[in-house]
């Protein structure tokens, strides 16, 4: 009997398959996979959103507020490597690095969020330019972050905060 044989009289065996399914998707993982595919594609979204942030601007980022901005990018790419060991290369240590640093980048972006409301020297629109950009690449942060969990993590406990201990 298959999955969607709707004619059958056999309901409970029917039931039974069913659940055996879902049984077989949660033992192989199909569940975290589909989450890591919403991540992506949320961090797509975003990746879009940084571009169409930048066009915002009404002239070139530069001065000592863009520098840390770029160290930030730079991090968010390193992260991506991570993401890709840990989630590829099923490495563990990978995937627990990339949370660590996403704690990091969680409080790195707020102190330079404050950072920027209290420079006078900034124009209104250099200062939404640059605070959305470092909360863009916040959010993207947060996905990668959530990709390492599903790799680290019970189905059950991604997207979640790490629990151990940092070295």
């Amino acid at each position: 009997m298959g999955l969607f044989d709707l004619f059958s009289d056999d309901r409970p065996a029917l039931v039974a398959e069913a659940f055996g399914h879902v049984q077989r998707m949660l033992d192989t993982g199909n569940l975290k996979l589909v989450s890591i595919v919403h991540e992506a594609e949320r961090i797509g979204d975003l990746a879009k959103s940084i571009v169409k942030a930048g066009k915002l601007s009404h002239r070139p980022r530069m001065g000592p507020q863009v520098e840390p901005l770029r160290e930030m990018r730079d991090r968010v790419l390193v992260m991506f490597e991570h993401a890709r060991d840990g989630f590829v290369e099923e490495e563990a240590e990978a995937a627990r690095e990339l949370m660590s640093m996403h704690e990091k980048m969680k409080d790195d972006v707020t102190t330079y969020l404050q950072d920027l409301a209290d420079d006078d020297r900034l124009t209104a629109n250099e200062g939404i330019v640059l605070a959305l950009i470092a909360r863009l690449l916040s959010r993207v942060s947060s996905h990668l972050s959530n990709i390492a969990s599903a790799v680290v993590s019970p189905f059950d406990q991604i997207r979640r905060a790490p629990t151990w201990e940092s070295p």
